[in-house]
């Protein structure tokens, strides 16, 4: 060959590589619009023009566009290719462990996982899957037993003993008061939180007239929140979230020393993504069992698909000013190892669970809340949406509320008596 074909010849593996890096770009601007069959185009016609996708990223964007595209036998066979090619690439097991969980063969799952954690022990979203493939394998308590012990292990005991809870400056907050009756018996506090941009303030404001029209006892609506922003503060109460918080963890602040101060009777904590279809009154009247914290079981719920676990979508708890250190460090512990926790477990159901499972063999029995399950008390009355029937007209007769963990949320959901009572 020729000097010039030579030239010729690197001139257009330049070419073609400045190309394939503009498809890749194009793609990602596809994909963030959810254009994902563009995308797939132009990630396609990168790899024509670079074959040798030599760290497979270009392979592993393509995955994540499939699975978009429900093509999720495909993303799969992909994943393999890549392992295949480098068994060290952590994101790659990671995604396929979830692929997998996702089309049920949670064997191949829990090996990937383990195997991620073998090669990366750091890899947080290895740990996160793995602790929902053992819950799923119906092996809780092994998710449980592990990942106390890495705890422990990383913390040491002082992972036991919360710090004493610091002194509590309410007077910055928001259209609220700490001047409380002690006498609160007769009235019951309806918690929600709402972080980030997840939740419009819509969905505060529904929660709150859909309660409101389904309980005429007395009530106060607290929302903890880090922008009150379009909220109805005629009647709702706000409270500011702390920093440092994100995602499910924020849920651990109802129960901070500063929250706890402010809200006054019995307190019950409901998800905002929850649609209210009956009666209230006696839910918000009930009374768990002393030091008891009452929320629900996953045994009913199709998206958990698991049993035995603990689901916090409603939670109900007597806050009681003797009883607050009890609450209190279910918060605690996690403030101040929250980098440690977190590394380790990505949901505060799962917390909770370990709290529930292994603090009351291991911890100071006086700063451990016993577990009841609120379906215990009120059967069929609590129910989960993704375990109905769709194209039934009403919700089921008995259901009082119906929550919605996971997908689809209550403006997704097709069923047609939901915009009926979501308001």
């Amino acid at each position: 060959m020729g000097a010039e074909s030579e030239n010729n010849a690197e001139s257009d593996v330049t070419q073609h590589a400045e190309d394939a890096r503009w498809h890749r770009r194009l793609a990602r601007i596809l994909a963030a619009n959810h254009r994902w069959e563009q995308a797939e185009k132009h990630l396609v016609h990168a790899l024509k023009l670079e074959p040798v996708d030599a760290d497979g990223k270009t392979r592993f964007e393509l995955v994540a566009v499939l699975v978009r595209l429900r093509r999720r036998p495909d993303a799969i066979a992909l994943l393999d290719v890549l392992l295949q090619e480098n068994p060290l690439f952590v994101e790659a097991r990671v995604n396929l462990a979830a692929q997998l969980m996702v089309a049920g063969d949670l064997v191949g799952a829990h090996h990937h996982c383990k195997q991620a954690i073998q090669t990366h022990p750091d890899c947080k979203e290895a740990h996160y899957n793995m602790n929902v493939v053992l819950r799923r394998l119906g092996k809780q308590q092994e998710a449980v037993n592990a990942y106390w012990r890495r705890l422990v292990g990383d913390i040491g005991h002082d992972i036991r003993y919360p710090a004493s809870s610091a002194s509590v400056d309410i007077a910055d907050e928001n259209n609220c008061s700490d001047d409380h009756d002690d006498d609160t018996s007769s009235v019951s506090t309806v918690v929600c939180v709402k972080w980030g941009t997840k939740y419009g303030a819509e969905y505060v404001n529904k929660l709150n007239r859909s309660i409101r029209r389904h309980s005429a006892n007395p009530m106060q609506f607290v929302c903890l929140t880090d922008d009150p922003t379009g909220l109805d503060m005629d009647d709702i109460q706000c409270l500011t979230l702390d920093e440092g918080w994100t995602g499910w963890w924020n849920k651990a602040q109802v129960f901070s020393p500063r929250v706890l101060s402010q809200l006054p009777g019995k307190c019950v904590y409901i998800d905002l993504d929850s649609v209210i279809v009956g009666e209230l009154a006696d839910l918000c009247d009930f009374e768990p069992p002393e030091r008891a914290l009452a929320l629900l079981k996953t045994d009913h719920m199709a998206n958990e698909q698991r049993s035995d676990g603990y689901n916090s979508s409603l939670m109900i708890w007597r806050n009681q000013p003797g009883d607050r250190a009890r609450w209190s460090a279910l918060h605690d512990v996690v403030k101040e190892h929250f980098a440690t926790i977190s590394k380790y477990i990505y949901k505060f159901d799962h917390w909770l669970e370990v709290r529930g499972h292994m603090f009351s063999i291991d911890y100071t029995e006086a700063m451990v809340p016993d577990v009841a399950f609120v379906e215990d008390f009120f059967p069929d009355q609590i129910v989960e949406y993704k375990s109905l029937d769709e194209d039934a007209l009403e919700p089921p007769p008995h259901a009082r509320l119906v929550c919605f963990p996971l997908h689809p949320k209550p403006h997704e959901a097709p069923a047609q008596w939901v915009s009926k009572f979501w308001q």
